[in-house]
């Protein structure tokens, strides 16, 4: 059984963070996106696809931005699903009527609905996890109840530990190292060899894989390799993958005058409607020393911020200084640079996809 994921034309209203990955590669919650699907359906095999094909083949479909709450159970006639009036997936089964039936879920419209999305990804209910390898009994401090605590029992902890899972439940993964005096909210995820040193995470926070983490989080979503091993605040944010946020870089998501915050997109300004929102900070991003990032920033990809101090809402991608572009050997040199420092290797298909980016007339 095949369940195809495909993309649509607002794929684009998330750049930047789809311009090195597919849409249900990012993370939300517990998961990668088509992780969540396999979650759901794990007898069937998850394909992504661009776009629908004008032939339909025999199979499950879904909009990649559309995540339905629950698994459809009844799949005995071909189905069109419609949420709020709109197609947001397929059951073919044969060349017969197609039915329509309204399911309910998560339909993801901007970039910044993936904050929005975040507390509805991190409930009691979607736990995807074996409880054999986690602990049934620790030394460290709970608040809340202590079968919601999910500590890998191949973790490490090095120093003090407070889990607090009054709010929602918390999952360190394997390989997970934590040190000096860390205190953790739920509900909260940590992937696999990250490192996290002396930190302050508040609910609703998902670290990806083999990133460093210090300081203070709130409310956002860190992809894999994120390197913020200092102190500072990230909250309601949305961070790429292997961006350096120098010592002290922080970010408002609340505005003094308790409106809602806006984020400002090349020359275009929008209404998120939210009271809470931070930044979006695309991969290969770096800050610099003490970075200030105001209410609603939006950074492109590798962007490097040389100044510290109250920084710009938004800056296109390669941005070097004023008018200026990263120069893209030099650029592809630097990463070479850091991914060696995790071990990781920059492959062709990656340094084609970025020169395509780069060649872009006005890229996000």
């Amino acid at each position: 059984m095949r369940l195809f994921l495909y993309a649509d034309q607002k794929i684009k209203k998330f750049l930047p963070l789809t311009y090195l990955r597919s849409f249900s590669s990012l993370r939300l919650g517990f998961f990668k996106i088509k992780d969540y699907f396999k979650f759901l359906y794990p007898d069937w095999e998850i394909i992504e696809i661009d776009k629908l094909p004008q032939n339909l083949e025999k199979g499950l479909y879904f909009l990649s931005r559309f995540l339905p709450k629950e698994k459809i159970e009844e799949l005995k006639d071909n189905f069109i699903f419609k949420y709020q009036k709109e197609i947001v997936g397929f059951y073919i089964k044969d060349e017969k009527e197609r039915k329509e039936i309204n399911i309910d879920g998560f339909l993801l419209e901007n970039l910044w609905d993936l904050i929005k999305c975040q507390k509805e990804f991190l409930p009691v209910w979607q736990l995807p996890f074996e409880k054999s390898k986690f602990f049934n009994e620790f030394p460290y401090k709970v608040y809340g109840k202590k079968d919601l605590i999910f500590l890998s029992k191949k973790a490490k902890i090095f120093g003090e530990l407070i889990l607090n899972s009054e709010k929602g439940p918390i999952v360190i993964e394997d390989e997970v190292i934590l040190k000096g005096f860390n205190y953790l909210e739920g509900p909260c995820f940590i992937d696999k060899k990250t490192v996290v040193d002396s930190c302050k995470i508040r609910p609703f926070t998902t670290i990806g894989y083999n990133c460093r983490i210090s300081g203070e989080i709130e409310a956002s979503i860190f992809l894999d390799f994120v390197n913020k091993h200092h102190e500072g605040f990230i909250g309601h944010s949305y961070i790429g993958s292997w961006v350096n946020l120098g010592a002290y870089t922080t970010n408002s998501d609340l505005k003094n005058n308790y409106s809602f915050v806006k984020i400002k997109i090349k020359n275009k300004v929008y209404d998120t409607q939210m009271l809470k929102f931070g930044c979006v900070i695309g991969d290969h991003t770096k800050t610099a020393i003490g970075t200030l990032i105001p209410t609603g920033a939006l950074f492109g990809i590798c962007v490097n911020i040389k100044k510290g101090g109250p920084c710009e809402k938004f800056y296109p991608s390669f941005y070097w200084d004023k008018n200026k572009k990263w120069e893209f050997k030099k650029l592809i040199a630097t990463i070479e640079k850091v991914m060696a420092r995790r071990e990781e290797k920059l492959n062709k298909e990656y340094i084609e996809l970025l020169k395509k980016i780069y060649e872009k007339k006005r890229p996000i």
